[in-house]
């Protein structure tokens, strides 16, 4: 049962990695540089047409072994989520007034300096309350690997159940199993937001 487990954490850790990448993005369609057709090519694209599109993997012939089926789940989940983490980024950059970006110019930041220092501090705010529920979603749709074969938790114990009977037991196992999954998230992504949000009297 545990087999399922195993595209979570790569991917979370992917999705976190390409936010660096996708808040310059967001940045930058902000500013009319992206469009939004951009990002809604692949965020409106249902996941499981994505699923059958990347699995053309072989295995590598040195280092780790990855399954086609995991390469697979792995990709498609990325490039899904991505594109909706570059759409909460986007609209986190832009929550912050004008007025401040127009002020920390005026000082002379540079760009970099403007982005770490005054936008972003301000745009975590709003960006993490939906990232959490994006990691979310990004844990319940890892199921869709049985539309490529690959063996996830909710196969692994369907095979169990037609093997052992026990269906009922199956199905309590696999909802625990995102139950625990599901309050842990949540629980990092809550601890992490009350870390940024502005301190109250």
């Amino acid at each position: 049962v545990l087999v399922g487990i195993e595209p979570l954490p790569p991917t979370v850790t992917v999705d976190q990695g390409g936010e660096q990448v996708v808040m310059p993005l967001a940045d930058a369609q902000g500013r009319g540089l992206l469009t939004t057709e951009d990002l809604q090519q692949y965020s409106q694209t249902p996941l499981l047409l994505l699923l059958p599109a990347q699995n053309r993997f072989g295995r590598f012939t040195t280092g780790s072994e990855i399954s086609p089926e995991y390469m697979a789940l792995l990709l498609a989940l990325v490039v899904y989520t991505s594109a909706f983490i570059a759409e909460i980024v986007r609209a986190g950059i832009q929550a912050v007034p004008h007025g401040q970006i127009e002020a920390a110019r005026a000082l002379g930041l540079k760009q970099r300096q403007l982005l770490g220092m005054v936008v972003l501090p301000q745009a975590l705010r709003v960006i993490i309350p939906p990232l959490g529920n994006q990691y979310l979603n990004l844990s319940k749709n890892s199921s869709l690997a049985i539309g490529i074969g690959f063996a996830d938790i909710f196969t692994t114990s369907t095979t169990i159940m037609n093997q052992s009977g026990q269906t009922i037991t199956g199905f309590l196992i696999v909802m625990l199993f995102y139950l625990l999954l599901s309050l842990s998230i949540s629980g990092v992504m809550n601890w992490v937001n009350s870390r940024f949000q502005l301190v109250t009297r």
